[in-house]
């Protein structure tokens, strides 16, 4: 199929109603089956597998898309309850993946610390909290507690640390580097502590978090997240990221929506523009005209598929999706969703957050969710 025969509103009226049809629309199911294939191949075959082989060359990138991908598996529960057992088993799969060498490796091997937990690194370690806490509040059971409350611990005692001794609320990745979006992870994570053990750590800690990104990293103006900030200058770069707050006000939208509707609103005007066939794209810069090209600006693009869905804008998903399908080559193969003039590993990227984008039902609605009962159903106690 050419890009010309797909219905991009189309796809997205059936990815936003998924959820009241009771199952993933068709769409949503063939990017979850080159999803959940790729993770079964990796497990059983290592990252250079056969079928789904990983690019080495972008290996300090894999814990991104895997984290996101990820946080798809709840909202694939909630739209369709009876996939839980091959949901619940990529979940799995994942957290162990994401807990591989390849995914850690570079912090021990520059130097910055003698494993990926002890310090810093929250780019890394706040991802896997995450996940620790959404496998045990999903399936109830406790195989990854000893880590999940170790890792919550490391995570809490910094927090405290940075407070007291170097006064600003959150965890740097390296050295003097704080980045919001990072640190959206740790607001996320503290929530779906509470969920799992009736803790109030987000009153405690993600709050102070997500109160810190909004008083000190955002721009008063327009509310959305500056790029950065560096605690030895107590200054953030006022420079606005479409990367930046296409992860950002889709983590924090919850923590504050009346500030984050006005962020997403002047993030739709001031970053995002059109072309004449109405394929939307992400800009370089607010005062630039040509679409992102960098690696780490170019992934706003796909994040920008996630936010689309959290603040329940079918017309902007369309509008992106259509872009990312015309220069990456959206295809319909084997019944899986494939990106034909991609390379391997710009596909792996890109379909992690294609997953995320066309499943993601919003984080206040997986919070609501009765997970409880779905884990009564399910007889879903496992060891």
């Amino acid at each position: 199929m050419t890009d010309q025969t797909y219905d991009y509103h189309g796809i997205a009226a059936d990815v936003f109603s998924q959820r009241s049809a009771g199952r993933l629309c068709d769409f949503s199911e063939m990017i979850w089956n080159f999803h959940r294939d790729r993770i079964d191949a990796t497990f059983e075959g290592g990252w250079d597998n056969a079928t789904f082989p990983w690019d080495r060359n972008m290996h300090g990138w894999w814990k991104y898309p895997l984290a996101f991908a990820t946080y798809s598996i709840p909202s694939v529960i909630m739209v369709e309850p009876t996939r839980y057992a091959e949901a619940v088993s990529c979940l799995k799969k994942s957290i162990l993946l994401f807990k591989d060498t390849p995914l850690w490796q570079d912090w021990v091997k520059y130097g910055h610390g003698p494993d990926p937990i002890c310090c810093r690194n929250i780019m890394y370690k706040a991802h896997l909290q995450v996940m620790y806490g959404l496998y045990q509040l999903i399936t109830g059971s406790t195989e990854f507690e000893p880590e999940y409350n170790q890792l919550t611990d490391i995570i809490i005692r910094e927090l405290i640390e940075n407070r007291q001794n170097e006064g600003f609320d959150g965890i740097v990745c390296e050295d003097d580097q704080y980045f919001p979006v990072c640190n959206s992870q740790i607001v996320i994570g503290m929530t779906v502590h509470d969920m799992v053990f009736g803790t109030k750590y987000y009153d405690e800690y993600g709050k102070r978090v997500s109160d810190f990104i909004a008083t000190k990293i955002s721009d008063p103006a327009t509310k959305m997240i500056l790029y950065k900030y560096h605690p030895s200058h107590d200054q953030a770069e006022a420079y606005l990221s479409g990367a930046c707050n296409t992860w950002g006000l889709t983590q924090l939208h919850y923590t504050n929506p009346t500030d984050m509707q006005t962020g997403y609103e002047n993030f739709k005007r001031l970053l995002v523009a059109q072309q004449l066939d109405g394929a939307l794209y992400l800009k370089e810069c607010v005062h630039a005209s040509d679409p992102a090209m960098g690696l780490e600006e170019s992934f706003g693009l796909l994040y920008a598929l996630g936010l689309a869905r959290e603040y329940q804008d079918p017309d902007l998903w369309a509008g992106f999706m259509k872009y990312l399908g015309q220069t990456s080559g959206l295809a319909y193969v084997d019944g899986r969703v494939r990106l034909v003039k991609a390379t391997n590993g710009e596909e792996h990227h890109a379909n992690s957050y294609i997953l995320w984008g066309a499943l993601h039902e919003s984080w206040d609605q997986v919070f609501q969710y009765d997970w409880a009962s779905l884990r009564d159903e399910q007889g879903a106690r496992l060891s």
